[in-house]
């Protein structure tokens, strides 16, 4: 009987959200049929290839391997992540390490890695869901994997990680989750790795950076629209990511001109570049943390924001926001960056609190916590 309610569960994984919310009078009778039912148990040979064992005090931290192949920020978090819980383990005296009846708690550090079914007391790692937040952007296939693949994942988990206040509040609307099973912790943010001895051709004197892939929620055509309007400076804009092509975007060649897109880059001459701009620009119309700005900072540079969460909730001098569908704004920036050198005292004190609040450690230290208190 139990074998055949897995696998109607496997076929129609929205009944997963359904028998959640009708056992929510109930939480005890859900966790026994979410263990015994809906999860999957797994022998070492799985375990040893779709984890890393971290230990800790009293548990062992699956930790997902999957994750850390990726190439954009979720892999970056990743592998950030991943090197501190190692070092908070090593620092562990060995004998408490010895322990009998240890529990093992897997960990995936972004749902999009994660398998239909998961294992008991796993905690999921949802950095946002922001094709639920800006529909019109993503084609219906990515809005429906959200709500019947995803979905019924986050409601097998036992506990929801999140790096911002804003993303939590638009999980738990959008994917049905009571939103006290949702955990806040901010991600940690590092300088991307530089070398004294680098350098390379810049492209323009005065120039504005963007960091990212061409996706339609990045909002790249505000920015094309405040070049084609007159400002006080010659300001240039450098696409840095994938899928980035001038012509695409416009068919001026005054404008053209003023559009360099040089593909992916090493961090060291991302780094280079940033160091040279007049600043990071950051028009997406929706983000669950917004890491760039914070990389930024840490490199000494102002960031133009769209005036959006997360980057007002995490966001506050070094930065100037403008209204993401409003090019004039963005032109005004520009020309401000250009020539405002109190910016630069603000991005101090910007980056000294990004390096106290947002750090790898606390991370760790936050997450084993929570690892700790599941049953």
């Amino acid at each position: 009987m139990l074998h055949r309610v897995k696998e109607l569960a496997l076929r129609h994984p929205l009944l997963i959200v359904a028998a959640k919310l009708a056992l929510k009078p109930f939480p005890g009778v859900w966790v026994r049929v979410r263990d015994k039912v809906l999860t999957q148990r797994k022998s070492e040979a799985d375990l040893e290839r779709d984890f890393i064992l971290i230990p800790f005090a009293t548990f062992d931290l699956l930790y997902a391997k999957a994750p850390l192949e990726d190439r954009r920020g979720i892999g970056r978090v990743a592998r950030e992540l991943l090197s501190q819980l190692k070092l908070s383990s090593a620092e562990l005296n060995a004998d408490c390490l010895l322990a009998e009846n240890r529990k093992q708690i897997p960990f995936y550090s972004s749902i999009h890695f994660c398998p239909d079914q998961l294992l008991p007391n796993s905690i999921v790692m949802i950095h946002d869901v922001t094709p639920l937040m800006v529909p019109e952007c993503f084609p219906p296939p990515a809005l429906s994997e959200w709500y019947e693949r995803f979905a019924p994942i986050a409601h097998q988990a036992a506990c929801i990680v999140s790096g911002s206040h804003s993303a939590a509040a638009d999980i738990a609307s959008k994917l049905g989750l009571e939103q006290d099973s949702i955990q806040v912790i901010y991600n940690g943010v590092v300088a991307f790795r530089e070398d004294p001895e680098f350098s390379m051709a810049l492209p323009a004197e005065k120039f504005v950076l963007f960091l990212g892939a061409n996706e339609q929620y990045k909002n790249l055509d505000v920015l094309v629209r405040a070049l084609r309007m007159h400002g006080q400076h010659d300001v240039h804009l450098v696409l840095v990511g994938d899928r980035h092509n001038a012509e695409s975007y416009v068919a001026e060649p005054e404008v053209r001109a003023k559009i360099h897109c040089v593909g992916r880059l090493r961090d060291d001459e991302v780094s280079y570049l940033m160091r040279h701009s007049l600043a990071l620009v950051f028009p997406s119309l929706y983000e669950g943390f917004g890491l760039p700005p914070m990389e930024a900072a840490l490199l000494g540079v102002p960031s133009i924001c769209s005036r959006r969460p997360a980057m007002t909730e995490l966001l506050e001098e070094g930065v100037i926001f403008c209204d993401p569908h409003v090019p004039s704004e963005w032109r005004r920036a520009m020309d401000r960056v250009a020539s405002d050198d109190q910016l630069v005292t603000a991005v101090r004190r910007l980056a000294v609190k990004i390096q106290r609040n947002f750090n790898w450690a606390a991370v760790a230290d936050k997450l084993t916590k929570i690892a700790d208190q599941l049953p």
